[in-house]
């Protein structure tokens, strides 16, 4: 497990590691906060990771801050489990962490791979979940470490505010204390 002091952590975020995240040396964590509060910044620190980019406004914020890190723009599901793949098949890389930025746009891509819109029947949301465990156990019986950035919800005026549009919320718990500001 990384050894969080190590680490460069933002004032933004609360970090929390846990022996129950752990496979022997392995970790997979989830960092979750609102738009533009540097998660992908604090992932992109983690030495020998690659960064799945989900999100279509990519990665400008990292080249800002001169912050290096092997980038994969992924627009499908599958393009995140092909990375994967690649890095099984390829030790040599030297790279044995997947970064997911966002479960929130890897989600939206799946829905349009699987042709469920926004407004998914509640059925239809097995794929989805199915998708997702098949991604995991893939990382796992990999013994690649992930990290899992997810935004939190907003109001949608806060996601306004950020550059996006309110069919860009997630659904997902508040948590006490946080604004969305």
């Amino acid at each position: 497990m990384p050894d969080a002091s190590t680490l460069p952590v933002s004032s933004n975020l609360q970090i929390r590691w846990s022996d129950q995240t752990t496979q022997g040396d392995r970790f997979h964590i989830g960092i979750y906060g609102w738009y533009k509060t540097g998660k992908t910044v604090y992932a992109a620190r983690l030495k020998r990771a690659l960064l799945c980019n989900c999100d279509p406004e990519g990665t400008l914020p990292l080249r800002n801050l001169g912050i290096r890190v092997p980038v994969v723009d992924c627009k499908h599901f599958r393009d995140v489990e092909a990375v994967v793949d690649q890095l099984k098949a390829h030790p040599e890389w030297g790279l044995d962490t997947v970064i997911v930025d966002s479960v929130t746009w890897l989600s939206e891509a799946l829905k349009d791979d699987l042709g469920i819109g926004p407004q998914a029947k509640i059925h239809l949301w097995g794929y989805f979940l199915d998708a997702f465990k098949r991604l995991w156990k893939k990382l796992y019986a990999n013994q690649i470490n992930s990290v899992w950035i997810c935004h939190a919800a907003a109001e949608d005026a806060a996601v306004s505010a950020a550059g996006g549009s309110a069919s860009q919320r997630v659904v997902a718990p508040k948590i006490p204390g946080q604004s969305g500001a």
